[in-house]
């Protein structure tokens, strides 16, 4: 499924806690040395971003 809306991470923003990859459904987000990775079974249910407690995480739309 081709989706026009992806992740922005804001890594100034990010406290590395974590909440994101454990509210993660599909265990899709992974973060480390200050970087977020996102694997191909994200389903765009945008939990991390509602997780977030800094706003690291936001919904982009792709051009």
């Amino acid at each position: 499924m081709i989706s026009r809306y992806s992740l922005k991470f804001n890594r100034e923003n990010c406290a590395s806690c974590h909440l994101c990859e454990h509210v993660c459904p599909n265990g899709s987000i992974k973060v480390s040395d200050g970087r977020m990775r996102v694997s191909g079974s994200c389903v765009r249910c945008w939990a991390c971003v509602d997780s977030c407690p800094n706003f690291a995480i936001e919904i982009r739309r792709s051009p």
